[in-house]
């Protein structure tokens, strides 16, 4: 039985099993910014591990490589309690990890049948299996922390409900069978918010109909963009760290990417990588400030020194890019 830890955030507590599992470099692929983005937020979001699963912080549940979520909590608490708009990407993780036809995933789904009426449903959303009804986060956050309040009790029925739910999840995201699944989902990810999401924030009227991928990546897509022909190096390691932030807090990453876009096409793309590592990694926003011991910028900066993709200079040195004190 994998260990599990009771941890607390803020007014919430919740389980955690960390995972065993390494996510390997692999050969193909490690030439491509889409898939050494992907890489390094894996490292940053599950420390690299298959298997990496907690609910300590008002999410319901968190799995998968790119930790996606249950429930989005600022949902939770903002809206009614049937808000369609409750449930995170994590159902949509599944029903896709349902097609690889796991063992474990077979499992789980059978607990949510016996135990709690419910199917993961053809569009990636959690319902009700006798009348279809999306299933609020409230519900989600409840069953799986077996109480009321998103606190995972001490003891009791409700912490073993809720050590057999975190025990299910992890079972699955260290199933071999569902690693390719998390790893493309994860890509997918990234390659849809590249083609989505517009640059709205931006002081500049020019780019503010352009998406991420028309700004920073031009008529390349992202998914073909290789690090030796394509894209500087600088500019290809600010924005893997773009993406890797991203995840944590999307609203967050766009904000100061948009501050500094400008930059690209009148300085140049390497100030521009320079001023968008600093944007992320200046700031009091959640704990990104590369001043906090153990923070994401830290972290970040280990992860992608300890991978070996990229060269010693972009991190040491007076033209570094990703030091470990920022300016500022």
């Amino acid at each position: 039985m994998p260990k599990i830890r009771r941890l607390k955030y803020k007014n919430y507590a919740g389980l955690q099993i960390k995972g065993t599992v390494p996510v390997k470099i692999s050969p193909y692929g490690m030439q491509e910014h889409l898939g050494r983005a992907a890489y390094l937020t894996e490292q940053v979001e599950s420390n690299g591990m298959y298997g990496s699963v907690m609910n300590y912080d008002n999410t319901g549940m968190t799995a998968g490589l790119h930790q996606a979520i249950a429930v989005y909590p600022k949902e939770l608490e903002d809206k009614d309690f049937n808000a369609a708009d409750d449930q995170g990407p994590l159902w949509k993780l599944l029903r896709r990890i349902d097609l690889v036809h796991s063992n474990e995933w077979t499992k789980l789904a059978i607990a949510f049948f016996d135990e709690c009426n419910w199917y993961v449903a053809l569009d990636g959303s959690l319902r009700d299996y006798t009348s279809g009804r999306l299933i609020s986060g409230k519900e989600i956050r409840d069953e799986f922390t077996g109480s009321s309040n998103g606190v995972v009790p001490v003891r009791g029925k409700g912490r073993e409900r809720a050590e057999r739910w975190i025990e299910l999840f992890h079972r699955v995201m260290i199933d071999p069978e569902t690693y390719s699944v998390q790893v493309k989902v994860g890509q997918e990810h990234i390659t849809k918010r590249a083609s989505r999401t517009r640059l709205w924030m931006s002081n500049n009227s020019s780019y503010k109909k352009k998406t991420i991928q028309e700004a920073v990546y031009g008529n390349k897509h992202i998914s073909a963009v290789t690090i030796i022909e394509d894209i500087e190096p600088e500019l290809e390691l600010a924005m893997c760290m773009f993406w890797s932030n991203t995840v944590n807090a999307p609203g967050a990453a766009l904000k100061r990417l948009c501050r500094v876009i400008h930059l690209k096409d009148s300085k140049g793309p390497v100030a521009f990588a320079k001023a968008l590592v600093r944007a992320l990694g200046n700031t009091t926003f959640g704990r990104w400030d590369d001043d906090i011991k153990g923070g994401r910028y830290q972290r970040t900066r280990s992860a992608a020194m300890q991978s070996g993709l990229w060269n010693a200079e972009l991190f040491r040195g007076k033209t570094a890019i990703m030091p470990k004190d920022l300016p500022g």
